[in-house]
């Protein structure tokens, strides 16, 4: 599992887009056979009511039945300081299935997260046992 991801919300997905042109068009040997493991994407912020939700996408991509696998998330607002940690319930998912999870962050709004940190996991089983894939991000 890879130690930490800074996920980014400053410019969406137009950022990330530009990126990977840039980087498609004066790297192309950079291209990378698609990996096994769990992908996680952020993939929208919505604000509903006086809470932040948080439609996150999650691909199995390992080829195994995740039975438990818990997200370890920490937010910051605009000064890159810590607003809430959270723990957020991703599993059961079976093998090589796709699923949107979405999340209520309470008495947040969306406008006061400018960064997301995938701080790890806490918790993992692949049938049962504690031999979890690893996380393509």
């Amino acid at each position: 599992m890879p130690s930490q991801l800074y996920a980014a919300i400053y410019g969406g997905n137009q950022l990330r887009f530009f990126f990977f042109v840039f980087l498609g068009l004066f790297f192309p040997w950079l291209a990378v056979a698609e990996q096994p493991g769990i992908r996680l994407e952020l993939n929208k912020l919505e604000n509903v009511g006086e809470a932040c939700r948080v439609y996150l996408l999650v691909e199995e991509k390992s080829g195994q039945h995740i039975t438990r696998l818990d997200a370890d998330f920490v937010l910051f607002d605009e000064d890159g300081i810590i607003i809430k940690r959270y723990l957020v319930p991703l599993a059961p998912m079976a093998a090589g299935q796709s699923r949107v999870r979405l999340f209520d962050l309470p008495s947040s709004s969306c406008d006061q997260i400018s960064g997301i940190l995938f701080n790890g996991t806490l918790n993992c089983s692949v049938d049962g046992s504690q031999d979890c894939p690893k996380f393509v991000l």
